[in-house]
Order: structure tokens, then sequence, then C-alpha cells
């Protein structure tokens, strides 16, 4: 099984101001697939379909959680995205076992 990544930052801001820059990039990126965007949120479509499923919205990429180590974390976009947060203070790596997942 692969391993579960992680973008982990020292604060909360740090960890919401990369969410924030990853959901925008999200929403363009499906804008640009020809999904409909409504208020921010991206609406699904009916796999069998292809139809709009104004149902299931997406808001977010993830939710921050918070650590054992007194840090903050939410699911890697890479590589299945590639959104320009390079410059960004945060470290990729797999989620320890050891912590048990709690949102913020």
């Amino acid at each position: 099984m692969d391993d579960y990544l992680i973008l982990e930052f020292a604060t909360q801001n740090d960890a919401q101001s990369c969410l924030n820059t990853i959901n925008s990039y999200l929403v363009d990126y499906y804008q640009q697939q020809g999904y409909e965007i409504t208020n921010g949120a991206i609406i699904g479509k009916n796999s069998a379909t292809g139809a709009d499923n104004p149902q299931a919205l997406t808001t977010s990429w993830d939710t921050i959680k918070a650590s054992p180590d007194s840090t903050y974390y939410f699911a890697s976009p890479f590589p299945k995205y590639n959104p320009p947060i390079q410059d960004m203070n945060y470290t990729e790596k797999a989620f320890p076992d050891s912590w048990q997942e709690k949102s913020v």
C-alpha cells in the first residue's frame, strides 16, 4: 500500500494559506475541465451520465488537522495535482503511524 502523504506546517496560518492556494488552483483546474463552479465550490458530475450533480459540492481539498507534535497538516495534493505552492513553508512526508487524525 502507498504511504498516505501529508503536507505539514509549523503554524495553522501557514497551513490555511497553503490550503487556500490549493483550493483556488483546483477551482481553476476543474473549471477548465468543464466543471461548473458555484460560490467557489466545484459541482460534481454523475459518473454514469456526466451530468452535473448539484448535491455533490467540493469546497476544499481537505481540512487542516492538528498533530500530536503541535504542527498542522492536511493531505498532499501531489502527485495528482501540481498547485503552485513550492515556495510555501511545508514538509511533505508520509503520515506517521503513531498519529491519530484529529481535525482542528
